[in-house]
């Protein structure tokens, strides 16, 4: 279960539910699961604007440093 790729996707599509359902092709609770657990691991709360701001600033500079090009720890083999 890759948190990152589905967080960096709900990000994208603006915290839209169905809509990064559809893009990951992932049922809606199974979206929503992972969604509560990202938010129980990182103890925030996704409702909030900032906290999505943060977490996409977040991501965008792991990805401009070159690090989502290495295999991260909870990718499938």
């Amino acid at each position: 279960m890759n948190l990152c790729h589905t967080l960096d996707v709900y990000l994208k599509n603006n915290g839209n539910v169905n809509s990064t359902s559809k893009e990951l092709f992932m049922h809606r609770s199974s979206l929503l699961y992972r969604l509560e657990r990202i938010e129980s691991l990182l103890n925030i709360r996704l409702n909030d604007s900032e906290t999505r701001f943060n977490l996409m600033m977040a991501l965008k500079l792991y990805e401009m440093y070159g690090y989502r090009k290495k295999r991260l720890p909870d990718e499938d083999a």
